[in-house]
């Protein structure tokens, strides 16, 4: 009888009751490690509940601040990108089994309890860290379900800015906010308009949008305001990009853009001189492609050097593309094992 090969246990052990465990998880991510995520049932209770009792801890000390803190943020964005994980851990059982029912529980208590606190501080931490997106997505994209529109109208004394991308993050979920609240295009700024788009609130009004983004954009002093506009036509382009936006009527105002470059023209581009941080973020697999292409070897040493100094630079998805072209690799390590050589004999 043929041997069974016994199963080898995950040497990952989820730290429960701490901010670590959740981070702990992040990092599995970075290093494309999912596969080690704990499925036992005592660690998802542990996880579910850490996230839960996080939640309870944010919020009092959000108010007590006075302000949103970035750390805040980014931890409501790692629970995201965990339970996001989680959507793929066994093929997408545990979703069926465990984070189907999660999701929907976690999206109602986040903003029931914000209720309690200072609802405008509240609507920044969920709508700046993107949580209550990610949790909308996830929901929407796996089953047809639809909350009490109340969950939202409950925030209505906020802002106008913030209720609006309130609107912007739920609506999916929440498909009648669109009758209740009224969003007048004319209202939003620029980046405000660009995030409805991302999250398709505007499918119904695209013409106007992209119309209002492009007088927007014109009315943008490029050369006082360069680190916004590059940001925002980024922005753009990126959604250009996940077919969000057609940049045909403001072709003219982002042609310059790196990005753009990238895409359309890669053959104008100083891969010996461009900012790297170009890439951070691109999913776009012609951009890669057209990098390696033009850019090349010299390209590659510049990643390369980089990656030498962080590690972590390979969790950029672009970047790991290029460092992974085993024939620049392999030019890489000769080119270095020849000087090593050179310096030895030298010596």
């Amino acid at each position: 009888m043929e041997e069974v090969p016994r199963k080898v246990p995950s040497p990952f052990v989820y730290k429960a009751v701490e901010r670590r465990g959740i981070r702990s998880l992040v990092q599995l991510i970075f290093e494309g490690r999912i596969c080690d995520f704990p499925t036992d049932k005592r660690s998802l209770d542990r996880i579910k509940s850490d996230i839960m009792d996080f939640i309870d801890y944010s919020y009092p000390r959000t108010e007590e601040k006075g302000y949103v803190e970035e750390a805040m943020i980014e931890e409501f964005h790692n629970i995201a990108l965990v339970l996001r994980a989680y959507c793929e851990v066994k093929y997408g059982d545990l979703w069926e089994s465990v984070f189907s029912d999660f999701h929907k529980e976690l999206f109602r208590y986040a903003l029931e309890q914000g209720v309690k606190y200072n609802k405008g501080l509240i609507v920044k931490l969920l709508t700046q860290s993107e949580f209550i997106l990610a949790l909308s997505i996830y929901i929407f994209q796996y089953q047809a379900y639809e909350y009490d529109t109340n969950l939202i109208l409950d925030y209505r004394d906020i802002s106008e800015t913030d209720m609006s991308m309130l609107c912007f993050m739920t609506h999916q979920v929440c498909p009648n906010i669109k009758e209740k609240i009224r969003i007048d295009i004319k209202n939003l700024s620029v980046e405000e308009l660009v995030k409805g788009i991302e999250t398709n609130y505007f499918t119904d009004r695209k013409e106007e949008v992209t119309e209002r983004i492009r007088l927007l954009l014109g009315r943008l002093d490029h050369d006082k305001n360069i680190k916004r506009y590059n940001s925002i036509v980024r922005d753009i382009l990126m959604l250009h990009i996940d077919n969000f936006i057609d940049i045909k009527p403001m072709e003219d105002m982002v042609r310059d853009h790196i990005v753009y470059k990238l895409l359309y023209h890669p053959e104008t581009v100083d891969y010996k001189t461009m900012d790297l941080n170009a890439f951070i973020n691109i999913r776009s697999r012609k951009i890669v492609d057209n990098a390696i292409t033009y850019g090349g070897y010299p390209l590659y040493k510049r990643i390369r050097k980089e990656y030498e100094k962080n590690r972590k630079v390979k969790n950029i998805d672009a970047f790991r593309c290029i460092l992974e072209r085993e024939n620049l690799r392999r030019r890489y390590n000769e080119e270095r094992e020849e000087l090593r050589q050179r310096d030895k004999n030298d010596n």
